[in-house]
């Protein structure tokens, strides 16, 4: 399976380069990247596979605190559930947009 191959265009008047894709989509409908890498449809960016290991297992570690913390506290079953998954699902998430999971370049 191939992917459209992407290019970098000027959009005229606009001072930012523009990636525009070949698959038939007009040069202004995609977003502005600047000083980063295009990447092609379906590709993730380069995650260091190190730094997603040890950020999930410090929110693992608070996981465990919380349900040890619940366990003291006497909570019920459902605290037990959507707490210490929050907390994974949520930490992954502020972690991962934040960025500290990119590989450093350079």
């Amino acid at each position: 399976m191939s992917f459209p191959t992407e290019q970098w265009c000027d959009a005229g008047s606009s001072p930012t380069p523009r990636r525009a894709t070949v698959a038939g989509r007009p040069a202004g409908s995609e977003h502005c990247l600047v000083n980063k890498v295009p990447l092609r449809m379906g590709e993730s960016p380069v995650v260091s596979k190190v730094r997603v290991l040890m950020g999930m297992l410090v929110l693992l570690a608070l996981a465990i605190a919380v349900i040890v913390l619940l366990a003291t506290m006497n909570a019920g079953p459902t605290w037990f559930t959507f707490v210490p998954t929050g907390i994974l699902v949520f930490g992954a998430l502020v972690a991962h947009s934040l960025g500290w999971f990119n590989k450093k370049t350079g």
